[in-house]
């Protein structure tokens, strides 16, 4: 009896060393994503980017984190995590030592492509993980601390990553995160097991046995059918790949070309964005597994995301007075990451033994979403730009912003529409 006891206290408490080391690859993971909005304006000029072109070199981490969520799925329902976040961020910090080397833009094409090859199973593996390793009640919560600090890799990539740049450099500063990303991996070899049982502790798991047998066909088939699938890939896309979009992409450069900001200052005004994302994520986990309602949860965190844009863009023509700036962009933050619980509903409206397979399908949402908003962007930027240049990179107006970040709004208002169609599991 006391030996029992003594193993689940054990689990319980080593499976938070197995997420706090997944949490940080993690946290290198959301720093990768939202890196090159800080050092857009060095690479265009350095490397004569159009606004296509530069849109089209931060989406490559996109395009290729996107294609790939599936196979990881299957990949962490059948190898497992462990072998997956070793792999990749060994990959991804390859790809950050030749992205900063890069002096044409194929090979910083190269670069971003290996960092989003290398990170892009690893949110899968940690979900996956966390389906094994904690309780079906625990999973909100446990997402929203993920989610809490993942983000805080996207704050490491603001003001923090603005300031290493300008003491040695944006080469430099890639090589850096190259050297933590690999070292990160030999961490993730030393501590992570896949499940309670590969160190003979006892399953959390109700019952075990639907590990066994998995047919991955049967149960991709049966997930893509599901049109709460498609309700929910909808509902990220639009949102989440907002988020990711102004956040790792346009906002710095909106900033400095709109309100002549600096670099660093710049990136502060999206650090505050990051913050609404960081300091909702606990919350909205939290919330969730306390009263249950996550579709509730959802439809609000829609309804002012699109509030937020409608009024900026739209009302106040996407020139906002100084002192707005942070209050709308932590609202938005705050909110938009509320979106993150269609995870959880996918999680348990599907067998835990297809897990990994419908995150990962789920996960494609977000990248889908940034690719084509950043292409969007990129692309009425280009085709609104009166022909100036500063410095080297081109120079856009506000109302070419104004134009191109409609797509934000838009997006959002379906997100909102969609949020009514979810379906979603309650527990007694």
């Amino acid at each position: 009896m006391f030996s029992g006891i003594n193993n689940t206290i054990k689990r319980d408490n080593y499976r938070w060393v197995i997420w706090a080391v997944c949490a940080l690859a993690f946290l290198i993971v959301f720093f990768h994503r939202y890196a090159l909005g800080v050092v857009a304006e060095d690479l265009g000029s350095e490397l004569h980017l159009s606004g296509t072109q530069l849109g089209n070199l931060i989406s490559m981490y996109f395009y290729i984190y996107a294609i790939l969520q599936i196979p990881a799925g299957i990949l962490a329902d059948t190898i497992g995590p462990r072998a997956i976040t070793v792999s990749g961020m060994i990959i991804a910090g390859i790809g950050s030592f030749i992205l900063g080397s890069s002096t044409i833009p194929v090979t910083a094409y190269l670069g971003r492509f290996l960092v989003g090859l290398g990170v892009s199973g690893i949110l899968i593996c940690i979900l996956k993980i966390q389906t094994l390793w904690f309780k079906p009640k625990e999973f909100a919560t446990v997402l929203g601390l993920t989610s809490l600090v993942g983000n805080s890799g996207g704050i490491l990539a603001t003001t923090p990553f603005s300031l290493l740049v300008m003491n040695i450099g944006w080469r430099s500063s890639f090589y850096v995160i190259g050297i933590i990303s690999i070292l990160i991996a030999g961490l993730l070899w030393l501590v992570v097991r896949d499940k309670p049982e590969d160190l003979n502790y006892s399953s959390v798991l109700e019952h075990t046995d639907e590990n066994n047998n998995i047919d991955i066909k049967s149960g991709l088939l049966y997930i893509i059918k599901d049109k709460s699938t498609w309700v929910n890939f909808i509902i990220l896309a639009g949102i989440m790949g907002t988020i990711m979009s102004f956040s790792g992409g346009w906002g710095v450069t909106y900033l400095m070309h709109v309100y002549d900001m600096s670099n660093d200052a710049a990136a502060t005004q999206v650090l505050i964005f990051t913050i609404g994302v960081l300091i909702g994520s606990p919350i909205m986990g939290r919330v969730a597994d306390l009263f249950g309602d996550r579709k509730r949860l959802i439809q609000v965190g829609s309804l002012v995301f699109t509030v937020v844009w409608g009024y900026k863009v739209i009302a106040m023509n996407n020139i906002l007075p100084m002192y707005q700036l942070p209050i709308v962009y932590f609202l938005a933050g705050f909110f938009g990451i509320f979106m993150m619980l269609t995870h959880a509903i996918i999680k348990e409206i599907n067998p835990p033994k297809f897990s990994g397979v419908a995150i990962s399908v789920i996960n494609i949402a977000p990248f889908v979403g940034t690719v084509i908003l950043n292409f969007v962007i990129g692309w009425v930027l280009d085709l609104t730009w009166q022909g100036e240049f500063v410095n080297g990179a081109r120079l856009y107006e506000p109302e070419n912003y104004q134009y191109a970040f409609l797509s934000y709004f838009i997006v959002s208002l379906i997100a909102f529409i969609f949020s009514f169609y979810i379906n979603e599991t309650k527990r007694s």
